[in-house]
């Protein structure tokens, strides 16, 4: 909302904002979430990118909770196994299907990956112009925060990084 050129709208922006995240919050409303990833790499391009980058015009800095968003997303599309040209992560015990047209290209890159490693990964995702249409490494200090938080995420947790994150 911060980032949107309509000042005049700022209030009903943030109300409607508001009223999607209490939608979120309903513990009456049965969300499945995995529904909601359903071609995630087009929504994150159609969606996000262009907010991150009117971000960095508007402040001249990282937007923290977006970096947070990515290194989640890109965790989310690391796919631990394949089966008929699917592509499913893991969560705990359990495996979700990636359903993305681009599962493949993030199985691919996710080949190898330590915690160590991870900044490579990120590198090569960010800098992808046929996915996102941009070079978003080009952003000062993206790619760092991404790594940053996708390695946390990978050694303490997504919760653990979450909380200590918008704390």
């Amino acid at each position: 909302v911060p980032t949107l050129p309509f000042e005049d709208q700022l209030a009903e922006l943030k109300v409607f904002a508001g009223d999607i995240l209490s939608r979120y919050r309903n513990p009456f409303i049965q969300q499945k979430l995995i529904g909601i990833t359903l071609q995630q790499t087009s929504k994150m391009n159609a969606r996000n990118v262009a907010t991150i980058q009117r971000y960095y015009k508007q402040f001249g800095t990282v937007p923290k909770r977006f970096a947070l968003g990515f290194a989640a997303y890109l965790l989310f599309m690391k796919a631990v196994k394949s089966e008929n040209n699917q592509y499913f992560g893991q969560r705990g015990e359990s495996f979700y299907l990636i359903n993305d047209d681009q599962a493949a290209y993030f199985s691919e890159q996710w080949q190898g990956v330590t915690v160590e490693t991870v900044g490579t990964l990120v590198n090569e995702v960010l800098s992808n112009t046929k996915i996102w249409d941009t070079n978003l490494t080009k952003l000062a200090g993206f790619a760092e925060t991404v790594t940053e938080l996708l390695t946390e995420m990978m050694a303490n947790g997504v919760k653990a990084t979450l909380e200590k994150a918008i704390l």
